[in-house]
């Protein structure tokens, strides 16, 4: 899980490439109102989906809730237009149960994928995971059964089915195509002392299978999206993305000056997060840089020097209502410009 350290040799390259971005990434001609890159999106059909997830109850790997959420999420695809590709796992999970035991069985998972503008040879990576943790187990109250997952898990599935929709709904498309990756058993993760299953085991599957078949796919950077659209989110230059991703962090805090969404953005940077991008990073070989809502919680004037999850992390407080149209927007249209502007 997290560290809190920073490697300030990455911090002055990510200043650096911040600069540049802002130099470089300028508005081309004929794309100076925003509103024409963002236009089509819309914040309450995020919410919409992120409701609609929340209503199959958790998503915990081997519940009805869980394939009802598979066989959903390869519904919306199919209706933007795209197949849903299918990339069926097998997960050996650890799960804590009473008595301090850990239940270790075999489980399915799956990985669904769908690709937009099939024809463009040069592409972006948009991820989430959609599986919900087994438990809300920092919920002071009941920390055994899971929560609802309406930000850790909904919220990145609904905002990559919504840019989806968006995007192809544009008069003039991208120049780069785009795949939506959803990835199951993100969320099931517990210490190594603790013999429960390691995190991520979604995105390891995803990028040991690209590295082992060769995939003949070039994606020029890729973005995860974890814990996305509360209010009062912020989304701070995480660490391992400062460390592959510069770039695409450059291009994304220079838009969103740029359209006045700065606040979202700050300019800092967080601690480490072991979250799917890492796997897609180190064994697939894609600069993943990954927008997850993290919180300051050691501030001195404008200088913030610790932070820590949101407070509905893990918890049975994770629910729609926290959901705010604006930041929702702002995230959204950030996003789609950077898509849009990219040649």
């Amino acid at each position: 899980m997290p560290s809190r350290k920073v490697n300030l040799a990455i911090q002055a390259a990510v200043s650096a490439a911040l600069v540049a971005g802002g130099l470089i990434y300028g508005t081309p001609p004929g794309c100076k109102d925003r509103k024409v890159l963002g236009e089509g999106f819309s914040p309450s059909r995020v919410k919409e989906l992120v409701e609609a997830q929340v209503a199959f109850g958790p998503r915990v790997p081997g519940t009805s809730a869980h394939q009802k959420t598979k066989d959903w999420i390869s519904a919306q695809i199919q209706e933007l237009g795209p197949i849903a590709e299918v990339q069926e796992f097998t997960a050996n999970y650890g799960f804590e149960v009473p008595g301090g035991q850990v239940d270790r069985r075999p489980m399915k998972a799956w990985n669904i994928q769908a690709s937009l503008f099939p024809e463009k040879k040069i592409r972006v990576l948009l991820a989430a995971h959609w599986d919900t943790r087994f438990a809300a187990d920092k919920d002071k109250k009941d920390y055994r059964s899971p929560g609802p997952g309406a930000l850790d898990g909904a919220s990145g599935v609904a905002f990559l089915l919504e840019l989806g929709r968006a995007l192809l709904a544009m008069k003039t498309p991208p120049e780069l195509g785009v795949d939506l990756l959803f990835l199951d058993a993100e969320d099931q993760g517990g210490s190594a002392m603790s013999g429960l299953t390691p995190w991520c085991l979604g995105s390891q599957a995803w990028a040991k299978r690209f590295r082992d078949l060769g995939m003949p796919v070039r994606y020029r950077y890729g973005i995860l999206f974890d814990m996305v659209g509360a209010k009062d989110a912020q989304y701070p230059r995480e660490v391992y993305s400062l460390t592959y991703g510069p770039a695409t962090l450059a291009k994304i805090w220079a838009v969103s000056r740029e359209l006045g969404y700065a606040k979202y953005f700050p300019n800092a940077d967080a601690m480490a997060v072991t979250d799917d991008h890492v796997a897609i990073n180190q064994i697939a070989g894609i600069a993943m840089v990954d927008l997850i809502d993290l919180r300051p919680t050691q501030v001195s004037g404008e200088t913030v020097s610790g932070w820590d999850f949101p407070p509905y992390h893990h918890t049975h407080g994770d629910v729609p209502d926290l959901l705010d149209l604006k930041t929702i927007q702002a995230l959204g249209e950030t996003v789609m410009t950077v898509i849009l502007r990219d040649r």
